[in-house]
């Protein structure tokens, strides 16, 4: 969809020269969030992107005015980039400091010094950031409130990669989780204090009791007043707290308190079930912070014995709630027992959990959408919960560890006599070790993802983008924790490649890239199954698009699905064309092995086998699209075209003359008319077609579009021929037997202003408006004129040069030896079939 490679890269050096010359340009935030869209581009242009930023944000310091312009910088890009997301810049500092176990010695320690220098340069950043605050806060206007939201974003992006450094700044980010809100950005900014606190709390060891107990107080208070993001930051931020402070009491009055209100309001709906219940907006409420609080506070732990409910009455709750009419309290109980589940994650494969998913994730009502998206939040909630809860685990385990280190008795220190005495108790909390309980996870969040792969994955294909982008990201969690074979995901990741929202279609590239790199050949597996499903959503995107639109009238182009679109980006230059093909990306990542490349070929081309034996057989419309797409692949080498003519040839060779010969005997049989090589006689056959019936005139018609598959290849081939001229003699001489050294040249010409616009074979398949009788019988006379005159086109071609259809079949060095003998009957005499409309009112000469 975008300009080629080199093109790209070209800008995206442009662009870092403009930032690091002239770091008080004011368009430096636009080039930025430009700059950050190309994060997730082809290797090169993101390890620019990422070098770019690193010198850009993260080299050292010079001096104080350099940061301040630095953190104006983030701040601006944040505020230009909140409607679409605000986690860039938290992804971008893991790129900085995450490390590889397969890199050498010597380029791990070149990353070593590299995190030195960002963890610097994130310091002063920080420090900077603190003071922005303070001066932000004086100016009251909302210009100042959408910088003070970046601010507190920024903060948490930063600290979150080394919390040490936002600890001493504490007292001044705590102030603000108490701030009167009556904006949308004040519940932001305390979203982001609590989350910001999450992480810095667990470092506080040495805090005085008054300020713990402050901030509990202050977080149980944002319970009672807060929205909904608020609330779960808030919980978030009790359980660290909790932690240090071990005052599970008040946890426990916060459960009783939430579980009270939604038995209350449970028992009211069960006394009045026919009346509608007035409490709804309370009870969503309630119903979602006892959501939250399972998801931080494990209620099977000794310290929770004496509530009066168990895990088991909380799941029934959600459940009875879930199925309530109320759509508020629907929402909210679902998002409740998202919550619930990514802690008790064997409630996932339980029927009536599996039996409530399925249903909502096959319900394809527009007002189900809400719905279907939650269930999938919840799934991928879940799998992502995972990791945490693991680490979580771990923190829980060197406590308990270092507690035994300290009451045990014993001089041994290694970590392998205290692992051999955690094993050994098996009647506390240490005997399950580390890895076991890992493990255990691992293995139930594989055997959930086996159990609901199949209906997310096909859940994929909606007209809904937001569905779409909700299964994208259950799908790249999934695929990065390595929970099922990767294999089943490649169908959906090529379709996922032709999405037109740009973050679906870029994720699903990099997951493509990855799978190929860790699994050379996998792709290949599923390429067919991935074309097809990509016309499948096509097809869905023409829909949603005609949906938007009252008047159908005016949007019959969209019927037609096309193989190919245009270049986001228009060319700049001559050597790019406007067009390119919806599976660019795909041809792309198998084009370097010519085995794979020639095999994709091979298997798109059988798409055109109208056998009517089988019940698979491809529709004319999909033809189209896989046409589109061979004419616009993003060939380099001259052997990716004459391949691909060398087998049109083969398989017009093997089809055409068949269907010719089917219409001439039902020609025959109906109408006692023989046909031959030469011309047809119009006259004389109209009168006769006008006195058959309309059965037989259907089985003509259905014959004779059978044929429109072998006249699509006809004029791909053309097409080809013109754009990358290949004149007969480099076809008569290619040889796709050589070795690559001398079939694998580049392609040095190339027409990009033709257009593939088979227009005989669109007319064919556009809805056309309503046709009489006899001119509906007159069409198919001319159909099978113009079929008679391209195929006889090709067999003189043919004729001339190929003996036989073995000899374009890859059997023996012979073969290829009597191809290229040079003589007088080696010259080809081709006819150019116009890919326009030439042949619309039948004008062409064989």
């Amino acid at each position: 969809m975008f300009p080629r490679v080199s093109v790209r890269k070209r800008v995206v050096k442009i662009f870092r020269d403009v930032c690091l010359n002239q770091p008080s340009f004011n368009r430096i935030p636009d080039i930025c969030s430009r700059l950050l869209r190309r994060i997730h581009d082809e290797e090169s242009i993101r390890k620019l992107v990422l070098e770019t930023f690193q010198q850009l944000w993260f080299s050292p310091i010079r001096n104080q005015q350099d940061v301040r312009q630095r953190v104006q910088t983030i701040i601006d890009v944040l505020v230009d980039a909140q409607k679409q997301n605000y986690t860039w810049l938290e992804n971008l500092v893991k790129e900085f400091l995450q490390t590889n176990d397969k890199q050498s010695i010597d380029d791990k320690k070149k990353v070593r010094e590299q995190r030195k220098d960002v963890l610097k340069a994130i310091q002063d950043i920080i420090n900077e950031l603190v003071e922005s605050i303070l001066k932000i806060e004086s100016a009251n206007d909302q210009v100042s409130s959408n910088k003070m939201v970046a601010t507190f974003i920024a903060l948490y992006a930063l600290g979150k990669a080394k919390p040490e450094h936002v600890l001493p700044h504490v007292s001044t980010i705590v102030e603000y989780l108490n701030i009167k809100c009556t904006s949308y950005n004040d519940n932001i900014i305390v979203q982001y204090v609590a989350k910001i606190l999450e992480f810095t709390v667990p470092l506080m060891k040495s805090a005085s009791a008054s300020i713990i107990y402050s901030l509990e107080g202050s977080l149980t208070k944002l319970l009672l007043v807060s929205g909904q993001l608020v609330i779960h930051s808030s919980i978030a931020c009790l359980s660290a707290v909790i932690r240090l402070s071990k005052n599970t009491q008040l946890v426990k009055d916060v459960f009783i308190r939430y579980h009270s209100i939604v038995v209350q309001c449970q028992q009211k709906i069960l006394e009045k079930p026919n009346e509608e219940f007035k409490g709804s907006a309370q009870l969503a409420r309630s119903i979602y912070i006892l959501g939250v609080l399972c998801k931080y506070f494990d209620v099977e732990k000794n310290e929770f014995d004496d509530l009066e409910f168990s895990v088991d009455d909380l799941f029934q709750l959600f459940i009875f709630l879930v199925q309530r009419p109320e759509s508020v309290v629907k929402l909210k109980s679902l998002v409740g027992l998202g919550f619930f589940l990514q802690r008790y994650g064997q409630y996932l494969i339980r029927d009536t959990v599996r039996q409530l998913y399925h249903t909502y994730l096959l319900d394809r009502r527009p007002e189900a959408a809400q719905l279907r998206c939650q269930v999938l939040i919840n799934l991928e909630e879940y799998f992502r919960d995972c990791i945490r809860r693991m680490a979580e685990q771990d923190v829980d385990y060197l406590h308990i560890t270092s507690t035994v280190n300290s009451t045990t008795t014993t001089t041994t220190t290694t970590t392998t006599t205290h692992d051999d005495e955690n094993s050994n108790d098996a009647s506390g909390p240490t005997g399950a070790s580390l890895k076991d309980t890992t493990d255990v996870h691992s293995e139930m969040a594989s055997s959930i993802a086996q159990c609901y792969l199949r209906i997310v994955l096909d859940t994929y294909l909606s007209e809904d983008e937001t569905i779409r982008q909700c299964v994208r990201k259950v799908v790249t969690c999934i695929l990065e924790q390595g929970l099922v074979h990767p294999v089943q995901f490649i169908p959906y990741l090529i379709a996922m490649t032709t999405d037109r929202d740009t973050t679906i279609q870029q994720s699903a590239e990099q997951n493509l890239q990855d799978l190929d790199k860790t699994n050379p050949g996998i792709i290949q597996t599923k390429v067919m199954h991935g074309f097809k499903m990509s016309y499948q959503l096509q097809k869905l995107l023409a829909i949603a698009n005609n949906n938007k639109n009252n008047n159908q009238q005016l949007n019959l182009q969209f019927d037609i699905i096309r193989g190919m679109t245009k270049v986001a980006v228009a060319p700049t230059n001559n050597q790019q064309s406007p067009y390119c093909s919806v599976n660019h990306f795909l041809y792309s990542l198998i084009r370097s092995s010519r085995v794979y490349r020639r095999g994709l070929i091979s298997q798109l081309l059988k798409m055109f086998d109208n056998d009517t034996t089988t019940t698979t057989s491809t529709t004319l419309e999909e033809q189209l699209f896989v046409a589109d797409n061979l004419a616009y692949f993003p060939y380099q080498v001259q052997d990716e075209p004459l391949y691909l003519i060398e087998q049109i040839d083969l398989t017009v060779s093997v089809s055409g003359s068949t269907q010719l010969q089917q219409f001439r005997d039902l020609l025959k049989q109906y109408l006692d008319y023989i046909d031959d090589d030469e011309g047809i006689d119009i006259n004389k056959l109209e009168d006769k077609f006008l006195n058959l019936s309309d059965t037989i005139i259907d089985e003509l018609n259905q014959c004779l579009r059978t044929s429109k598959s072998t006249m699509l290849l006809l004029l791909l081939k053309s097409y080809l021929k013109d754009v990358y001229s290949l004149n007969d003699t480099k076809i008569t001489e290619y040889d796709h037997t050589e070795s690559s050294k001398i079939t694998d040249r580049p392609i040095i010409s190339r027409k990009v202003n033709v257009k593939f616009e088979p227009k005989i074979i669109l007319d064919t398949i556009k809805p056309s408006n309503h046709i009489d009788n006899i001119q509906r019988r007159k069409q198919i006379l001319k159909d099978f004129a113009d079929f008679k005159r391209y195929l006889l086109a090709f067999d003189t071609d043919t004729d001339d040069t190929v003996q036989t259809i073995s000899e374009l079949l890859p059997t023996t060095s012979l073969t290829s030896k009597t191809k290229k003998k040079p003589g007088g009957t080696n010259k080809r005499r081709k006819v150019m079939i116009d890919s326009d409309d030439d042949s619309a009112d039948g004008n062409f000469q064989p």
